[in-house]
């Protein structure tokens, strides 16, 4: 079920500034918002994670394959009007350890 919200900043600029876009989820339900261009993302990441009762730390939000950092703006993230971001929770590992692998032993 689709939703859609209005996160508008304390600011000076026109309402034609604003732009749609949309987050989606891992389970592929979509979340849509209306933002304006001059607007930190942390406002509609923090949205996204409070209505999908998310933890914001553990979400990482990607648009085109790079991730989004919560102080850049849609102007700054070059989205565009019904961009969609994709929200994936955090996970680490995966990374080789050469260390398991290759021991060296001292001679006695």
């Amino acid at each position: 079920m689709a939703s859609s919200s209005n996160v508008e900043p304390n600011d000076q600029h026109s309402a034609d500034d604003k732009i749609s876009i949309s987050i989606k989820g891992q389970d592929g339900r979509e979340l849509f918002y209306q933002v304006r261009r001059y607007t930190q993302l942390i406002k509609v990441m923090r949205s996204y994670c409070d209505r999908r009762q998310l933890q914001f730390e553990t979400i990482r939000f990607i648009y085109r394959g790079k991730r989004l950092r919560p102080t850049q703006t849609p102007t700054s993230a070059r989205l565009k009007d019904g961009a969609q971001i994709d929200a994936m929770r955090h996970q680490e590992g995966g990374g080789w350890n050469h260390h398991h692998i290759f021991q060296f032993h001292q001679p006695n």
